[in-house]
């Protein structure tokens, strides 16, 4: 397999209609380039800030066969480290979230402060007397933008700023949205056998709702949003939430306060790169993470979200009823069809898109940019 050859072949193509190569779903050569060169670049969606609103207030999740753990240090910053203690490697909690004053390791108790920093080692008389070997925890990149917690595993420093990366997103997107005053009421996780890249590309494009969707969306038509920076995504105008099904969008909470221009017009699909496709309608927000395991698995990290008003009202947990299951039914539709697609994919294959799934042909061709290294 000539990568270089067949990806310019692609990427270069006349034909605005060809998909890229089988392969690329299929080869775990090519999944290791993703790795090399576009997952461990790029940053990574981790949670809401209101989830570490505190002094100590953590969590932890993983990431490509890793634990991490983000929590607020007592300047109010946000403070990212693997969580593995760095005597022999335990982590340091194995709770999702919480609060916490220091990090100790239940081993052998080696504490560190939230900043990191080794202060007790039982073992070790003198901790300056080790110095050289870097007991402290290993940190990772950590930076908020719009209420959105992100990490970044590269050790380059010239890679951009959260908020460049998100570039046009925040004034586009979680602004008018006003995602800041989202609230997560749900999370799940759970893991598909289907290449990552298949899920991204079923968030972007509106062929398939009448016949996978068709009670649980219907006809959906979008158009491209303007983005630059690192994501990619579609509108749908609405003067009504399309977080309920066709014929219940009438018996939804009412809009988000403080939204404005097109956040009260509709609705953003979107895919932060490489993975984090976020939706942000006038009265809610969801999101379905893909974090690629392997060619042929990727772990999903579903959130549901209310704007702090919402969640307060006598009526939330019967009205959110109807919210959540119309989410569950239109992700359950998108797993099947996704691991079903996997299984007929073969390295020979060469796909054909359609005007209407011109966004995925974008989409794709974007990733491949990144993992050749052409971006």
């Amino acid at each position: 397999m000539d990568v270089n050859d067949a990806i310019k072949k692609f990427s270069n193509s006349k034909n605005n209609n060809i998909a890229p190569p089988g392969w690329v779903y299929t080869s775990k050569d090519w999944f290791n380039l993703e790795f090399k060169n576009f997952f461990s670049r790029s940053w990574h969606f981790f949670c809401l800030s209101h989830e570490l609103d505190k002094y100590g207030s953590f969590r932890n999740r993983n990431f490509y066969n890793k634990n991490y753990l983000v929590i607020r240090d007592k300047n109010g910053g946000l403070r990212a480290f693997i969580n593995s203690c760095k005597h022999r490697g335990a982590p340091l909690t194995d709770q999702k979230c919480g609060r916490m004053k220091s990090l100790v390791c239940p081993y052998h108790k080696w504490g560190y402060n939230l900043e990191g920093k080794l202060l007790n080692a039982p073992g070790i008389e003198n901790i300056e007397d080790v110095v050289e070997y870097d007991l402290n925890l290993t940190s990772v990149k950590v930076e908020e933008e719009a209420g959105l917690v992100f990490i970044n595993f590269s050790e380059k420093n010239n890679i951009p700023s959260l908020k460049e990366y998100l570039d046009n997103y925040l004034p586009i997107v979680a602004d008018p949205h006003n995602i800041k005053n989202m609230r997560r009421v749900h999370e799940k996780n759970y893991k598909l056998k289907s290449n990552w890249k298949l899920y991204v590309e079923v968030d972007m494009e509106t062929l398939h709702t009448p016949y996978i969707h068709k009670n649980s969306i219907g006809v959906q038509p979008v158009e491209q949003s303007p983005a630059k920076g690192e994501w990619i995504g579609v509108f749908s105008r609405s003067q009504e939430t399309v977080a309920l099904k066709p014929g219940l969008r009438n018996l939804g909470f009412p809009f988000n306060h403080g939204i404005y221009g097109d956040g009260l017009n509709g609705t953003h699909f979107s895919i932060i790169y490489p993975g984090f496709f976020i939706v942000v309608a006038q009265d809610c927000m969801w999101w379905i993470q893909k974090t690629a395991i392997s060619h042929e698995s990727v772990a999903i990290n579903v959130g549901y979200c209310f704007p702090e008003e919402t969640i307060s009202r006598s009526d939330f947990e019967s009205v959110s009823k109807l919210y959540f299951e119309r989410l569950d039914q239109v992700i359950k539709e998108d797993d099947l069809i996704t691991e079903y697609q996997q299984n007929g994919l073969h390295a020979d294959f060469q796909g054909f898109y359609t005007i209407q799934e011109s966004t995925v042909l974008q989409l794709d061709k974007e990733i491949i940019a990144r993992t050749i290294g052409w971006l």
